[in-house]
């Protein structure tokens, strides 16, 4: 059994390895697009329900903000983490304007990041 069905996007496909990695030690069942327009079309074509979405902020073609807007638009229980190497406290305010659950920056802490997926599952905000 699993913790939960993760949708994983980002477009660098060393740190989609990683990360799917460590999510499926932890138990969650991961479903991997390398790029956005992608995850979209996944979220919104399968029939298999996902519990959270963790994108990436910056991509080729549409944004992670462009990602969670769609997410929110269509599915409004599922929690968004946003994940990024480049953010700045703007583009955070307006991801957590637009609903996300957090808003981390890379390298990301493999000790803490399991307990913040666990939180967005749970649906239980972090004290962050």
């Amino acid at each position: 059994m699993t913790r939960g069905n993760i949708l994983l996007v980002d477009d660098d496909p060393g740190f989609l390895t990683a990360l799917t990695k460590t999510l499926t030690k932890q138990g969650y069942a991961v479903t991997t697009a390398a790029e956005a327009v992608g995850a979209v079309e996944e979220m919104t074509s399968r029939k298999q329900k996902f519990d959270i979405v963790i994108t990436d902020l910056s991509m080729p073609k549409i944004s992670g903000l462009t990602v969670l807007s769609a997410v929110k638009g269509a599915f409004p229980s599922v929690e968004v983490i946003v994940i990024t190497a480049f953010g700045d406290q703007e583009t955070e305010e307006k991801a957590m304007r637009q609903g996300a659950f957090a808003f981390v920056h890379k390298p990301l802490n493999p000790e803490e990041f399991p307990s913040l997926v666990d939180s967005a599952i749970k649906r239980e905000k972090p004290h962050i």
